[in-house]
């Protein structure tokens, strides 16, 4: 349901893939678009990136329903997003790289440095 003048909460629904019955929705945080979403090695976290004004990024213990932290990311268009491992995780765009490490309930963020003077594809 579009609201005039409003911004809508976006779902992210998770399936099981087996039965595709679905297994829980997550919503509240995303507005106009989620353009990326990731799944940590563990499968306990789940990234997503949004396509607000920041490209702010969730992370949720999904079956626990909860966000565990979010951020912005970059003004810049995101290309791409990945777990390194359960508390890190990368994400990228055509000019930038950044790495985010969660701690608790806060995830922080440094910029990558490349050698290239080329923009980075997906």
């Amino acid at each position: 349901m579009a609201h005039v003048g409003k911004s809508t909460e976006l779902e992210v629904h998770v399936w099981n893939c087996e039965t595709l019955e679905p297994v829980v929705c997550l919503s509240g945080f995303h507005r106009r678009a989620v353009r990326q979403l990731a799944f940590s090695p563990d499968g306990k976290f789940l990234l997503s990136i949004g396509e607000d004004n920041d490209h702010s990024l969730a992370v949720y213990d999904w079956e626990a329903k909860r966000m565990v932290c979010n951020t912005k990311v970059d003004k810049g268009v995101v290309l791409g997003a990945s777990f390194l491992n359960s508390n890190e995780l990368a994400v990228y765009g055509p000019k930038f790289i950044k790495f985010f490490k969660i701690s608790g309930a806060n995830c922080t963020g440094s910029r990558g440095i490349t050698n290239s003077t080329q923009p980075i594809e997906a």
